[in-house]
Formats: C-alpha cells, sequence, structure tokens
C-alpha cells in the first residue's frame, strides 16, 4: 500500500513541477518573441537606411542646373602630389561646395571593416579634382588622423581648420600615397 501512495506522491510532485517548468518555458518563449520582434524590426530600419544612402551614392551626377556655383579656386601644382591653393579660396567655397563637389563613401577594406572613404562623382575641372583627387580614391587619413567613420571625419574637421598643410592618405587603385595641400594666407 505505502508503494502505491508514494508512487501517488511522486507522481503530483512531478506533475506540480511539470506544470511550473511548462509555465516557466511559456514565459521566456513569448519574451524571446518580443525580443525577436524587436530585433526585426530594428533590422528593418537599418536596412532601409542602408538602402538610402546606396541609392544617394549611385544616382547620377546632379544636372548643370543643379550644380552650385563656386568660385574659380586658384590652385598651384607644385608636384603631382603637393599643391597650393589660398585658403581664402577655400573659405569661399565652404563645406557646402565641398560637399557637393564630390560624392563619399565608406570604404571596406580586405578585413570587412571601414578603412577609409571612396570618391566618385569627381568632374574633371571640379574644385576637389584640381586639388589631386580622382574618382576611386579612398581616403585613410588626414594629417595622420584615421577616417574610418563619419564621427572621426567631423573630428578632424573641427581640429585641422586652421591647420596650413593637409596630408591626406589615400589609396589609388590599391596603392597607397599622399596628397598635400598647402593652405596660403
Amino acid at each position: 500500500m505505502w508503494i502505491f501512495v508514494g508512487f501517488f506522491v511522486a507522481c503530483s510532485v512531478s506533475t506540480e513541477r511539470l506544470d511550473a517548468i511548462e509555465a516557466r518555458q511559456d514565459a521566456l518563449e513569448r519574451a524571446h518573441e518580443e525580443q525577436l520582434g524587436q530585433r526585426l524590426t530594428e533590422l528593418q530600419a537599418l536596412e532601409q537606411r542602408v538602402e538610402a544612402v546606396e541609392r544617394s551614392a549611385a544616382s547620377p551626377a546632379r544636372p548643370a542646373s543643379e550644380t552650385l556655383s563656386v568660385p574659380e579656386l586658384r590652385v598651384v601644382v607644385k608636384a603631382a602630389n603637393h599643391v597650393t591653393v589660398p585658403r581664402a579660396d577655400v573659405d569661399l567655397l565652404g563645406e557646402e561646395g565641398l560637399v557637393r563637389a564630390v560624392r563619399v563613401v565608406p570604404h571596406k577594406g580586405p578585413d570587412g571593416e571601414v578603412d577609409g572613404f571612396r570618391l566618385s562623382g569627381i568632374r574633371g575641372e571640379s574644385v576637389v579634382s584640381k586639388l589631386g583627387f580622382k574618382n576611386g580614391d579612398v581616403v585613410l587619413s588626414v594629417n595622420e588622423r584615421p577616417l574610418t567613420s563619419m564621427a572621426e571625419v567631423m573630428e578632424a574637421y573641427q581640429a585641422l581648420r586652421d591647420e596650413d598643410t593637409l596630408t591626406f592618405e589615400i589609396s589609388r587603385r590599391g596603392q597607397r600615397s599622399s596628397l598635400r595641400i598647402d593652405l596660403l594666407d
């Protein structure tokens, strides 16, 4: 008789424990589904932002009617990778003029990490071309400051605004070189 009572008690304890385990499992599955839903929403938003960036990078060059009228840049070429330009000309051009003169997209190196920014949309007689940059150049650093994120680009811009010499490390067709721009007062 005690065997049946022991078996009945063991079964009821096991059933109660099993019910608790199943309830906990259901709660965990609901929480996991909520997390997956949130992650999916985040991924979809990120995907939309990436697509927008890719569309803007692939957009055709602006028609002449939309191009920004910029002052003539007086560039003196000292060597293939060394130019001088009056600071006043660059100041007149302003940030907007430079932004409109070239398309810039992050570039990933062999390790899959961003190692700089690829330039495109540079026209033959544009300001950026006169400074020595070419379509396809990857700008890796300026004055030894790496440019691997937009935050680093903005930090470099703020820190180097008053510099007299800007030395850009670039990769052109897989070959590293430097481009020096002297800003004259």
